[in-house]
């Protein structure tokens, strides 16, 4: 019988920017407004943080992007499925 978990991530992208500027603290408040543009950008892996075994899945936090994907892994065919679950949006 399977059983229904959350399970949470964090994934960091460390950006470089490159800047002339007399004091540092003006391009961290660009950097803040989104005024500028990053020099180079790095996906660092992503990190399980929790896994919480459910009754059923909850609804999605309001400022939460969903894209609906509920996965189950199916034994008989050895991969994941997937299904789309709107009513948790």
């Amino acid at each position: 019988m399977t059983k229904k978990y959350v399970i949470e991530t964090v994934q960091v992208v460390r950006r470089k920017y490159y800047v002339k500027v007399k004091n540092p603290t003006w391009a961290h408040d660009g950097i803040t407004m989104g005024e500028l543009e990053h020099f180079s950008d790095q996906s660092l892996p992503e990190e399980i943080i929790s896994t919480t075994k459910v009754g059923k899945f909850p609804k999605a936090d309001i400022f939460d992007d969903v894209n609906s994907a509920v996965m189950e892994f199916n034994h008989d065919s050895g991969e994941w499925q997937s299904d789309a679950r709107w009513d948790l949006a």
